[in-house]
């Protein structure tokens, strides 16, 4: 703690850590059975019903970068 204190850095406890590196992984799009791996989880229905939330985001984003690779050379006359 003395650490984080004199390097003027936020807390960050090591459950948290794990959940960002869960969400980046799925951000990344890595495939929610190798973050069920890593995280340890005996069943990826775990994994689904803590970061199913996420994977949304995700998908979201994938969907948004498509539309914009596929119409962002179309103009409308």
């Amino acid at each position: 703690m003395r650490f984080i204190k004199r390097h003027n850095l936020k807390y960050i406890n090591i459950h948290a850590l794990r959940h960002t590196a869960a969400t980046s992984l799925i951000n990344l799009g890595v495939h929610p059975k190798i973050i069920s791996e890593r995280l340890g989880h005996a069943d990826i229905k775990t994994t689904m019903n803590i970061y199913g939330h996420a994977l949304k985001q995700a998908d979201e984003i994938a969907s948004t970068k498509l539309d914009d690779a596929l119409f962002k050379n179309i103009k409308i006359q």
